[in-house]
């Protein structure tokens, strides 16, 4: 069998190079491209983070874009904090990013049917709010949201800061009649991030798993990596328990609505998740 072509959308944070080493070291997934977006990290530093994991994979023919700024900055810290852990745990890029930008690569790419792409994204959907319309036979799996929990952005309690980031354009891609699937914050509660998760994708030995564990025992902190759980809902759509309505977006808060609708995951299983994850690194080895 061929291996499915990914494109990754990403703000290039922790949970998202988790996400990224799991897709490069599994046997099913061909990368595409990667595009970058301002989020946790600005689009070109995003970038330089991207080409030094793709240079630790020894994947450096896979392109990268970098693309748009969000409308809202992430907190300072944890930009910071993101920056300083990628320029200790990944080497220094020898490349650079592609010459034209995300939104034009997202465009052009998205015309070509053949081969069909799935779209994985993880961080503000400020780049695919640009890309009208998106063809029904591309797939989208998109983590961002809150339902039943909690958001995670102090000042605005129930709003998720991949859609606060850029609302408008969150709720521009959900209003899209597409094959989407969004992994909101309450699918992730059954997933968290241990010590014993690290030490398993340790033992599969190699340059990812090794990294893949390291990242994941300095972001214990974060206790859950739903990046990380997308992307394995891209790999194994049995890991989340879904339910199919419209979804809207208002500052960052994603409620039910009449919009086009998209299968939302309100659920996982744990132990779906971190065999995916463990098998993905032995076989990478």
């Amino acid at each position: 069998m061929r291996p499915d072509p990914v494109i990754v959308d990403t703000d290039a944070g922790p949970d998202d190079l988790m996400a990224l080493a799991y897709l490069l070291a599994h046997p099913g997934v061909k990368i595409e491209a990667v595009t970058t977006v301002g989020g946790v990290t600005p689009p070109h530093s995003g970038a330089r983070i991207i080409l030094s994991l793709l240079e630790l994979a020894r994947a450096t023919t896979i392109p990268v874009y970098a693309g748009a700024v969000a409308s809202r900055r992430f907190p300072g810290a944890w930009t910071r904090g993101s920056m300083l852990l990628a320029n200790e745990l990944l080497p220094e890029a020898a490349d650079s990013a592609q010459g034209y930008d995300a939104v034009t690569f997202l465009r052009q790419r998205l015309q070509r049917e053949q081969p069909p792409v799935r779209v994985l994204a993880l961080g503000p959907l400020t780049n695919l709010a640009w890309v009208n319309p998106i063809p029904s036979w591309a797939q989208l799996v998109i983590m961002g949201g809150a339902f039943g929990v909690p958001g995670n952005v102090p000042s605005h309690r129930r709003a998720e800061w991949n859609f606060f980031a850029n609302s408008e354009a969150a709720d521009t891609v959900m209003q899209r009649n597409a094959d989407m699937h969004l992994v909101p914050l309450d699918a992730g509660g059954n997933t968290p991030l241990s010590l014993s998760l690290a030490n398993r994708i340790a033992a599969a030995n190699g340059p990812l798993a090794t990294f893949a564990a390291r990242l994941v025992r300095r972001a214990l902190h974060m206790e859950f990596a739903y990046d990380l759980l997308a992307a394995v809902a891209l790999t194994e759509p049995r890991v989340v328990t879904q339910r199919r309505h419209g979804v809207s977006v208002r500052e960052g808060v994603a409620q039910e609505a009449e919009h086009p609708p998209v299968s939302v995951a309100y659920a996982a299983d744990r132990a779906i998740f971190e065999d995916a994850i463990c098998g993905a690194f032995r076989a990478g080895v």
